[in-house]
């Protein structure tokens, strides 16, 4: 079920929209067939689903998405309908799962991510638009009291890889090492047994 004005296939004014159940499902406001001012949606239970305020058809300020429990899910911020600034999102425990900053809707600056447990998952490293520095992953915990493990990390030049790739089996020990020159294979490749022995070696020049 919807109530609103509607001529011509255009929308505008207040309009409000609701579940099967009878239970309402959101409403915001039209203009000229854009959204326009604060928009809402809730879940079927009654609590609240999404909030966020709308300027001529693009988003203005903080998106706030909640779970059916009532826990925040997620926080952006817009400008003139693009991510700006802090954004963040969370498990539905209340853990933070993921935090990034934006900028004309590209990500800059850290792009952080969680386990559930709040152990690293990953960062990578974004400037003017590009993929640019260290990028790090860790292994999930078995325990909390376990410490974190790195699982591999490689370094961005300007969105191309550059310098060396290295992976690393849960226990710590190598698992091999790729060396990369402005985004291709160049120079050593090695891959080692979880022993720590080396498996293979190769050289490569310009990718081959």
């Amino acid at each position: 079920k919807r109530e609103g004005h509607c001529e011509g296939g255009i929308w505008n004014g207040p309009t409000k929209w609701w579940y099967d159940s009878e239970v309402l499902a959101g409403e915001g406001t039209y203009k000229i067939g854009e959204w326009d001012g604060d928009y809402k949606e809730w879940h079927e239970s009654g609590k609240q689903k999404v909030q966020v305020t709308f300027k001529e058809g693009k988003e203005e300020g903080k998106e706030i998405w909640w779970y059916a429990t009532g826990q925040i899910r997620s926080i952006t911020t817009h400008k003139a309908g693009k991510k700006e600034g802090k954004a963040e999102g969370f498990f539905e425990s209340g853990v933070k799962s993921w935090e990034a900053g934006w900028s004309g809707d590209f990500p800059e600056g850290e792009y952080w991510e969680w386990y559930p447990d709040g152990a690293k998952k990953s960062v990578m490293r974004y400037v003017k638009r590009a993929r640019h520095g260290l990028e790090e992953h860790w292994y999930p915990r078995q325990r909390k009291s376990q410490e974190e493990e790195k699982s591999r990390e490689v370094t961005w030049f300007k969105n191309k890889k550059h310098g060396i790739e290295r992976h690393w089996y849960p226990s710590g020990i190598d698992m091999k090492a790729i060396t990369y020159e402005k985004g291709v294979m160049h120079g050593q490749a090695s891959s080692f047994f979880e022993s720590g022995k080396p498996q293979r070696t190769s050289m490569f020049q310009n990718g081959r």
